[in-house]
């Protein structure tokens, strides 16, 4: 905790303690400024410190419940030191967005199955958590399988006394043995959670691959049979922009190729529009106060039907 989180908070202040001693001897503005500018603050550092102790702190919970405790601890640690260090200690730091931290919050789902599958490996091990299989013809399986005659000799030999350096034959036996310890009493639950998570990525796997398109086509399916007034959609419409603007601006359909009117391009839109305010900004301070970017007023496209003669 101290290593991950201290340091940081450690440089800051010893920065500041340094700071009148050796600007006393910079002699021009530029070294001076050197001097008595704070450290920037890594987030990217901090970011993967932090996510490295919450993965090792969730996976290995299941067999080290202790571990709980001592990452909530580490998490009021950092949180503070964290908050300190940014406000008081650091440089001022640029405007960085939510992408980083939800793209790192999207990643615990695979730390949850990490810890199932140590739990589903762990709660199985019958010298720790012994405990009856869930049904009679699983436990009848194994019996079969593992525990009658000359298999209960290898079985014996091969978890307890381990695997030979090389032979792979032996090693998958265990494997093999070790996961259907897992569907007992103890481990069930874990073996339910896991395929719970397997499922949920492969449902984003294919939405993430597929998703675009079938959404496309299951809208298109709906306007088809839910058509406004009950008719038949056309591929002609009497309809001119002005008329359907309004609609389109309801069914959250895209009706004008600027920036702001497309979420997402919102990002870019904000960026662009504060440089160009800031290039206002520039020209206009020897001649007066800043100016306010003018905004542009909306272009308004009637799309006419040709009439059939």
């Amino acid at each position: 905790i101290a290593w991950a989180a201290l340091p940081p908070l450690f440089a800051g202040a010893m920065k500041l303690i340094m700071m009148p001693l050796i600007g006393k001897k910079k002699k021009t503005q530029d070294a001076m400024n050197q001097v008595y500018k704070l450290p920037d603050f890594n987030l990217a550092l901090r970011l993967a410190q932090t996510m490295n102790v919450l993965f090792c702190t969730i996976m290995y919970s299941s067999s080290m419940p202790i571990l709980l405790y001592i990452g909530a601890l580490y998490c009021l640690v950092a949180y503070w030191a964290d908050k300190v260090c940014l406000l008081r200690l650091s440089a001022r730091p640029p405007a960085f967005t939510q992408e980083t931290v939800i793209g790192a919050i999207k990643l615990f789902p695979l730390a949850a199955l990490l810890h199932c599958l140590l739990a589903f490996w762990m709660l199985g091990n019958q010298n720790v958590f012994p405990s009856d299989f869930f049904t009679d013809a699983t436990e009848q399986h194994y019996i079969d399988r593992y525990m009658s005659g000359s298999n209960a000799k290898r079985y014996e030999q091969i978890m307890y006394n381990g695997v030979p350096t090389g032979d792979l034959e032996s090693f998958q036996w265990y494997i093999e043995a070790r996961i259907q310890d897992g569907f007992r009493r103890a481990a069930v639950g874990e073996a339910i959670l896991i395929g719970m998570i397997l499922t949920y990525y492969a449902a984003y796997l294919l939405y993430y691959v597929f998703g675009t398109h079938l959404v496309a086509c299951m809208r298109t399916c709906w306007l088809c049979f839910h058509s406004k007034d009950g008719k038949k959609m056309s591929t002609i419409t009497n309809e001119t922009y002005t008329d359907a603007v309004q609609e389109m601006i309801q069914s959250g359909v895209i009706h004008s190729y600027e920036l702001k009117s497309n979420h997402r391009y919102d990002l870019a839109y904000t960026a662009i529009s504060e440089l160009e305010q800031k290039h206002l900004n520039e020209q206009s301070a020897a001649v007066g106060p800043p100016v306010a970017i003018p905004q542009p007023s909306p272009v308004v496209v009637v799309v006419q039907q040709q009439q059939k003669q």
